[in-house]
């Protein structure tokens, strides 16, 4: 089991407002499994569509990116725009996972 938690923006959880023009995001891994090592992550944020906040856009997708960081991860762009509502989630694969599955 691999759980993904303590998600954070810029050091904050669920920030309202955060004045980076690129900001950061980090997490934590929850395991039971002993030597666990994070090899990769995918990020993808997504945008609020219209004034209800009932639909979301993709933003962007990082793609899977080979890295262990799991700290202070820079969001790469585009930009985000002022009073932009935007939310993110990862998944991450272990280093030592032969068939390529990612966690939840």
């Amino acid at each position: 089991m691999i759980e993904l938690y303590d998600l954070r923006c810029e050091n904050l959880s669920n920030p309202i407002g955060i004045d980076e023009k690129i900001p950061r995001v980090s997490w934590k891994i929850k395991t039971d499994e002993n030597n666990f090592i994070q090899k990769s992550y995918q990020i993808v944020y997504e945008s609020v569509i219209g004034t209800d906040n009932d639909g979301w856009s993709n933003l962007w997708d990082s793609g899977k990116v080979d890295s262990a960081q799991n700290h202070l991860v820079e969001y790469k762009e585009p930009n985000p725009i002022s009073m932009q509502r935007i939310r993110w989630r990862v998944r991450i694969w272990k280093s030592d996972d032969n068939h390529d599955n990612p966690s939840e």
